[in-house]
Parts: structure tokens; sequence; C-alpha cells
């Protein structure tokens, strides 16, 4: 990104964040912002990797940082990873393509088997039993 790109960013970000919290604005947007207008785009995206969820909440912030600076995980503008790109996170949820992780199991009396399960993707979570029948 060059130098005049990350000025006209930052002064966006900044109105933007302004206008966030209640008129109090976002602290990590704020220092994304002041990176940028010294130049130091290495550490605005450190800042943005390492304080994505919480611009997450924030979805004009969210798109705006985005569509500049890319995906918080990979910095890559239209990502297309599933953890990424919110459209496939819907396609996962319709198409019901999950790709489940265990998060944690127990034996209940009886032979039963319960086990949570959520799905990588789209982080939508179910409880499976296995009665053993």
């Amino acid at each position: 990104m060059d130098s005049q790109n990350m000025l006209l960013l930052a002064a966006k970000l900044q109105e933007l964040q302004a206008q966030e919290n209640y008129g109090i604005g976002v602290s990590c947007v704020r220092s994304i912002s002041l990176y940028l207008e010294r130049g130091d785009y290495q550490s605005a995206c450190a800042v943005r990797q390492n304080d994505g969820k919480k611009i997450a909440s924030y979805p004009a912030l969210e798109k705006a940082i985005s569509e500049s600076m890319g995906c918080r995980r990979h910095l890559q503008v239209d990502c297309k990873s599933l953890f990424c790109n919110p459209k496939l996170h819907l396609l996962c949820r319709i198409l019901g393509i999950h790709k489940w992780m265990l998060l944690a199991s127990r034996a209940l009396p009886f032979g039963v088997y319960e086990a949570k399960l959520e799905c990588d993707r789209c982080k939508v979570q179910k409880t499976y039993r296995d009665d053993g029948f």
C-alpha cells in the first residue's frame, strides 16, 4: 500500500471509529490509523490481526478495513478462506458441508456416550449422543 492510500485510509478510519461506541471510538482502530499516518503498514497489520475480533464487532469498521487491508487472518483482500468470507460461512450452513471437530466427550451412565462437536468453518455447535443401540 502506498503512502497516499495509507493516509486516505487513516482519515477514513478516524472518521468511522469516532462514530462508534457511543462516540467514544474504538482504540485499536485509532492505533491502526496512527500507524498508517506514520507510514508503518506492518504495525497497522499487526494491530489488525491481534484485535480483529474486537474490530469485527463494528461492521462499518470491519468492512472498511477488510476492503483495504484484507482479512484479519491472512491480510488478503477478497480472501477465499471459509474462515474469512461470511458468504462462505452462510453456504456452509445452508449446504450442510460442515467440517466437524470434537470439542469434548464424556461417558454417561448406562453405556451412553455424548460428544460436543463444532464446525471448523462456521462455528456451529451440536451435541451427538450414542446410546449403544
